[in-house]
């Protein structure tokens, strides 16, 4: 018999305004036990805040209540206020999309939400309703989506719309994001697989974490391709990080591949990006609503952001800093990059994916 959520007896009621209002943002559910942790935030908050979990909490005291996740759907199923529409980043991870968003942060009446946590923990659980191990439904991984969906759409008073930059396993919930916002746009932001393999081969955490959202890629991959004797136990580091990177050019491939999607969609490289930032800034802009040009509203902020570590912006990071970095990482980690580059050649053969092949560097 399944079992019925935890009780919460130490729970607070929500705040007035908050089915309306980004003031009070969800940093975490747990959609099994249904607890969950509402914060009170200034628009200031979101505007420094690189990812929206406990790291956000950091720098001042930030007023918290304990609540669940019925006393919030009860809240949000009795506001009548119009939402903003809500776009995407998707990325594929450590490619610029934190500057990026921080870019356009710039743009008046943009609400930028960087890896909000309960998006991250719906892609992990939605292998489940399809396994059968899994311990959820898929209706009952709708109404949470459903449910978070609405959560993210609250803005302020002056906020004309929102961007939601999240973590980059999400972007594999791609179609049920975009099939329930028809207004929604989306970017997708990406690089060559053999500076991406630099980059990510580097950090012993970077490894780590892909390993923990294996299970959601190679769901994907099983989806995308057929390729059910895919096993993660199989694949080192390196061809891990080469099917993870593949799987989301795969599954941007078959979003732009559905008619009603492709007009909603825009691909850009980070590469292409640094080559000629304003340019692109603009474009960008544009495809979620906007005319205005972001470096003309904010010159002096965005020059700033281009010479920062957009995660930590008291550290000095440019495009230069960036490429001795790629350089070093390609020649330290070769051998494993020579072998997670053989994995994506041999996988594109065997996907008949070849028009991929260019972005492979």
């Amino acid at each position: 018999m399944p079992q019925p959520p935890h009780p919460h007896p130490h729970t607070s009621p929500l705040p007035p305004g908050f089915a309306s209002s980004a003031a009070w943002p969800v940093l975490h559910i747990d959609f099994h036990t249904g607890a969950s942790k509402v914060f009170e935030f200034t628009a200031a908050d979101y505007l420094r805040a690189a990812f929206l979990d406990e790291r956000a909490l950091a720098h001042r005291p930030v007023r918290g209540l304990d609540t669940t996740l019925a006393d919030i759907e009860q809240a949000l199923s009795n506001a009548h206020a119009e939402q903003p529409p809500l776009h995407w980043l998707f990325h594929v991870g450590h490619c610029g999309s934190t500057l990026i968003s921080r870019l356009l942060d710039v743009l008046p009446g943009l609400l930028g939400l960087r890896e909000p946590l309960p998006l991250l923990e719906l892609a992990m659980r939605s292998t489940e309703p399809s396994s059968p191990l899994g311990r959820v439904s898929q209706d009952a991984f709708d109404r949470d989506l459903a449910l978070t969906l609405n959560v993210l759409r609250r803005g302020f008073a002056d906020t004309r719309s929102i961007l939601v930059k999240p973590t980059s396993v999400v972007a594999l919930l791609g179609p049920e994001l975009l099939s329930r916002l028809p207004q929604s746009r989306a970017i997708g932001l990406s690089m060559k697989l053999r500076p991406w393999l630099a980059i990510m081969l580097r950090d012993p955490a970077l490894r780590h974490g892909m390993r923990q959202q294996a299970p959601v890629r190679i769901a994907a991959w099983h989806r995308l391709t057929g390729e059910g004797a895919l096993r993660i136990h199989a694949l080192d580091d390196a061809q891990l990080l080469a099917m993870s990177w593949l799987v989301q050019q795969l599954q941007w491939r078959a979003l732009r591949a559905e008619r009603a999607l492709a007009g909603r969609l825009l691909a850009i490289d980070f590469d292409d990006f640094l080559a000629d930032p304003r340019s692109h800034l603009f474009t960008l802009a544009q495809h979620i609503g906007y005319a205005a040009d972001p470096v003309a509203l904010a010159p002096q902020r965005c020059a700033e952001l281009l010479a920062r570590y957009a995660k930590d912006p008291a550290q000095r990071f440019d495009a230069d800093t960036r490429r001795h970095e790629i350089d070093t990482a390609k020649r330290r980690f070769a051998d494993e990059i020579a072998r997670g580059m053989a994995w994506a050649r041999d996988a594109l053969a065997r996907t008949g994916a070849d028009e991929l092949h260019a972005a492979l560097g």
